[in-house]
């Protein structure tokens, strides 16, 4: 049985998750440390790689997974997870051609 999170949020049209393992982490606590957000996301499966952008009022972040299944979950279960008292939001992450430029 293959769960399915319906979350399509702000992707392009068109934009096909099938093949996606990399979520998309938004609203993401000050505080929160790349050590952290790993150790939250390995809960939904085993995590490749992530990396946290930070920004002043909050921070936000990609969380690169082996399997897809695994991404699929922690959309599904970590989307709205408090963070030091902060929801956090998890949606599918664009492929890096399809990220918007996020240098400078």
């Amino acid at each position: 049985l293959q769960i399915e999170p319906i979350l399509t949020g702000n992707l392009p049209p068109g934009f096909d998750t099938s093949t996606c393992r990399s979520v998309y982490v938004g609203n993401i606590h000050v505080q929160v440390t790349e050590a952290l957000l790993r150790e939250v996301f390995q809960s939904a499966g085993s995590v490749d790689g992530c990396k946290l952008i930070r920004k002043e009022k909050s921070s936000y972040g990609f969380v690169d997974y082996y399997e897809r299944g695994s991404a699929a979950l922690a959309i599904l279960t970590l989307n709205r997870k408090q963070i030091f008292g902060q929801p956090i939001r998890v949606n599918w992450a664009y492929a890096s051609g399809q990220r918007e430029d996020t240098t400078g």
